[in-house]
């Protein structure tokens, strides 16, 4: 079931597992890679009590409300991250200059951001441009803005801010894989 600007449809495939018991896909794209979202204001909230929930699409990113009919809980964050292991090179920006470059390893990945691994210490909201090689002999692809929203120890999480629309369309190939279960 999903909502649409005309009011709820429901349609029934046998090619996937409904979401929690009802089959839940993506009214912008179709696909049925849809994730639970956590509630933006007080209507969402009042309509989780009708077992009315947000859902994020993980391929075109569409949000979207859908009727349920079981209480759920939220989730911490709208976007399934995939375990990958792409090497990655960041450059922190600061006003419009860049500093060295940096390296480290991509150890997770989502159509808004992701998670590296590096020794080279960057501090929260530093803004980076990043490239990272998903497979072998391929062109990078390229963020030209991630925000640094978490900085422990070794390992940044990113969440991307500003990308190319055909690195955005190589990100949602490599995360369509995943979700499919054939990763690179």
């Amino acid at each position: 079931m999903y909502c649409t600007s005309g009011g709820w449809r429901s349609e029934r495939t046998s090619a996937c597992k409904p979401a929690e018991g009802l089959l839940v896909h993506c009214p912008q794209c179709g696909t049925l890679f849809i994730r639970p979202a956590r509630p933006r204001g007080v209507l969402e909230y009042v309509l989780g009590f009708l077992t009315v929930y947000p859902f994020r699409c993980q391929l075109c990113t569409h949000r979207s409300l859908a009727f349920q009919g079981v209480p759920r809980f939220s989730p911490r964050r709208d976007f399934k991250r995939f375990h990958v292991r792409y090497p990655t090179s960041f450059r922190a920006t600061l006003g419009g200059r860049g500093e060295g470059e940096k390296k480290g390893t991509m150890i997770n990945l989502s159509m808004q951001g992701c998670s590296i691994q590096s020794k080279d210490p960057v501090e929260e909201g530093t803004t980076l441009r990043l490239e990272f090689v998903a497979r072998d002999h391929e062109v990078p692809v390229a963020i030209q803005a991630a925000e640094v929203v978490s900085a422990k120890r070794n390992r940044l999480g990113l969440r991307f801010l500003e990308m190319r629309a055909e690195d955005e369309e190589r990100i949602r190939h490599i995360i369509e894989s995943h979700l499919q279960g054939q990763p690179d």
